[in-house]
């Protein structure tokens, strides 16, 4: 299991601003926006973000050491196999993140006639 992730600055219409990215375990790149250089707010979004990536991975170890032991005990009861296999999935489980709702808006183009 490779994990890499880090934070980038990115200039764009001559403002930086600050991306997360990550690859994936098919080694895809994802960018997000934290927000402008500088700014309280994106030093706080990018903690958030880098800290529930961080759970995540911690969930996904975790749940790989449960399945190794599992596997490695002797002799596990029925109940054993089935709880570890519960938490395993549970921890399997993305973490969900909710999304802001974003107001829909309308533009209306006024002509004006000589």
């Amino acid at each position: 299991m490779k994990f890499t992730y880090g934070f980038a600055t990115k200039k764009i219409h001559g403002k930086a601003y600050v991306y997360f990215w990550r690859y994936d375990g098919t080694g895809h790149k994802t960018e997000k926006c934290m927000g402008r250089v500088g700014k309280a707010e994106t030093e706080t979004r990018a903690r958030q973000v880098e800290l529930k990536y961080l759970e995540s991975l911690q969930n996904e170890l975790t749940a790989r050491i449960i399945k190794i032991k599992t596997e490695l005990a002797e002799e596990p009861s029925r109940e054993a196999k089935k709880m570890f296999q519960k938490l395993y999935e549970e921890a399997r489980k993305p973490v969900k993140t909710k999304r802001k709702k974003h107001k829909k808006t309308m533009q209306v183009e006024t002509a004006v006639r000589p």
